[in-house]
């Protein structure tokens, strides 16, 4: 019998660490539970159970011993095992879609459960993208599966990563319609905005000195790090440095302030 989507629950000492345990579970497919609930398959119970034990008796869940716990991890093994048939490979494949990376142009496939990143495996080891532009670390907008840079405004598409800040929504201004006067944007969402030539400028002034910007913050960054460094280094070789006079006798601080001395 396969444990697989199985949740299984631990208490009272067993032969090994619980999270050992725990972690041969989800090898297998099940899921380790915290606590006892209607939703709890399995209750392995070891030495000294706790308040577990009665609350999985009062629920009616099948309760099993360490070495019960471990036939059946060898039974979810063998069914693990068992070669896939070629009608379930037909219906595994009628539940994939082919899809093309919107950042290298390679084909993969994943689950058509999966959000649609648009991202394959390799790039979305990518582990912090930055702006195509700028170099400035963008935004995550969730609802356009775009970056967005807040620095010059460079929307964007990337590797899916967690590691930028991510946010719901953010106006991208898909559609412009100019006049005499002034430009008219607007988002899918709706909104609009109106901006005048002179603003518009000053977008185009704030597009172009972002790199730059973007590059001193850096080196800033830099130079703040190296003096953290420098000042580091300091403060430890002057704890050495006390350090090696608390070690000296008396006799010999007496000759190290003689020669200090007379230089």
């Amino acid at each position: 019998m396969s444990i697989r989507g199985k949740t299984i629950v631990f208490t009272g000492r067993v032969s090994k660490p619980r999270h050992e345990f725990q972690a041969l579970v989800e090898e297998h497919g099940g899921i380790a539970g915290s606590d006892v609930s209607r939703a709890t398959d399995y209750l392995v119970v070891g030495d000294k159970p706790g308040s577990k034990l009665a609350k999985a008796t009062l629920l009616g869940i099948k309760i099993i011993s360490e070495p019960g716990f471990l036939d059946l991890l060898k039974e979810s093994k063998e069914d693990y095992e068992v070669p896939a048939t070629p009608e379930e490979l037909k219906e595994f494949e009628n539940h994939t879609l082919t899809i093309t990376c919107a950042y290298c142009g390679h084909k993969y496939k994943q689950w058509d459960t999966l959000p649609n990143y648009e991202t394959c495996p390799f790039c979305a080891m990518d582990p912090s993208p930055l702006c195509p532009h700028c170099s400035h670390i963008p935004t995550f907008v969730t609802d356009f599966s775009l970056y967005h840079c807040m620095l010059c405004g460079t929307w964007f598409k990337a590797p899916f990563s967690i590691r930028a800040r991510k946010t719901k929504h953010l106006h991208y201004w898909h559609e412009a319609k100019q006049t005499s006067t002034e430009v008219v944007k607007k988002c899918f969402c709706g909104a609009s905005i109106k901006l005048s030539f002179l603003e518009i400028e000053e977008d185009r002034k704030k597009y172009e000195e972002a790199p730059s910007l973007e590059g001193k913050r850096r080196r800033e960054d830099q130079e703040l790090k190296e003096a953290r460094k420098k000042e580091e280094e300091y403060k430890q070789a002057e704890t050495d440095v006390l350090k090696k006079l608390a070690a000296l006798s008396q006799e010999e601080l007496l000759k190290l302030s003689s020669s200090v001395n007379s230089i």
